[in-house]
């Protein structure tokens, strides 16, 4: 596949997940109690992750936040962002405006990832945001990455 995932060889853990792909793709990857993902849904959704942080112009090495509660999407957001080959930044929804809006700037972070119950907390700040629940199952057009 020509694209975002080109260019993760030697991650440990995208090689780990790669190689279990293949070998269980139907096993349950990861699973919460309510929620639970086969490792072939897991990569499939933390590649539509990385598709969509490329396709928003984020470059590698730039800086993603994630802003969700624990559960199987957090995992889908952390696994699509090193797909992107960018940088993870767990954000405590928690904090107050002037501590994230500094942890944010510091950062130079590019874009937020949220769930459901975190979405209205990053309103008040100029950067782009996004559900990850959203994004991890929608499909992205990679017509022109055969160009």
């Amino acid at each position: 596949m020509k694209g975002i995932v080109q260019g993760i060889k030697g991650n440990r853990i995208l090689d780990w997940l790669g190689k279990n792909i293949e070998d269980m793709h139907d096993e349950i990857a990861i699973f919460n109690g309510r929620l639970s993902f086969t490792y072939k849904q897991l990569d499939e959704m933390s590649t539509n992750v990385a598709n969509f942080i490329a396709s928003n112009n984020i470059n590698k090495q730039e800086v993603v936040g994630v802003s969700t509660d624990r559960s199987p999407y957090l995992l889908v957001a952390i696994l699509g962002i090193m797909k992107a080959g960018c940088v993870y930044l767990p954000l405590d929804a928690n904090l107050s405006d002037e501590r994230l809006a500094y942890i944010i700037n510091d950062s130079n972070c590019k874009l937020i990832l949220t769930d459901l119950d975190n979405r209205h907390r990053y309103e008040g700040f100029k950067i782009m945001r996004f559900m990850i629940e959203e994004i991890s199952s929608m499909s992205i057009d990679r017509s022109h990455e055969d160009e």
